[in-house]
């Protein structure tokens, strides 16, 4: 697994240990189990040639799955629970306003990642062209 892989896969995992602290366990435990499960499917698939091409496919796959990660914490919380029996039919409108702003949120994240990887590309190709016997530069 590749360095740039092995990041996305802790930042995704950190992200669904984040967002369920504080569910019950089993809820928690079942959340947290699917997403590892889901990681190491992604890691270990052959249809995903190269570990750029891998990494990716986790990187959107995570940034395009935050909203909806929210949305399922909400929906989980007894407290979102109690809300929404007092909510009425014009505020029930609200979630579809917050998936979107987080979708957008999601994709704007997305962009900026594959912006910093491109530059990180970049930059790693010069120092191969400036340091050849040490892929590292100098230090």
């Amino acid at each position: 697994m590749s360095t740039l892989l092995k990041m996305i896969a802790k930042g995704a995992a950190m992200w669904a240990r984040i967002y369920t602290v504080g569910l019950p366990p089993d809820a928690r435990d079942a959340r947290r189990d699917e997403v590892d499960d889901d990681i190491w499917s992604m890691a270990n698939d052959g249809d995903l040639v190269s570990h750029n091409r891998a990494s990716l496919h986790m990187l959107a796959r995570w940034a395009f799955g935050i909203p909806y990660d929210l949305v399922w914490r909400v929906e989980e919380s007894a407290e979102a629970r109690r809300r929404e029996e007092e909510w009425t039919k014009e505020s029930a409108r609200m979630p579809k306003v917050l998936r979107v702003i987080l979708t957008v949120v999601g994709v704007i994240a997305v962009a900026l990642a594959l912006i910093r990887a491109a530059e990180m590309r970049k930059v790693n190709s010069i120092k191969r062209r400036l340091w050849p016997g040490n892929p590292g530069g100098p230090f």
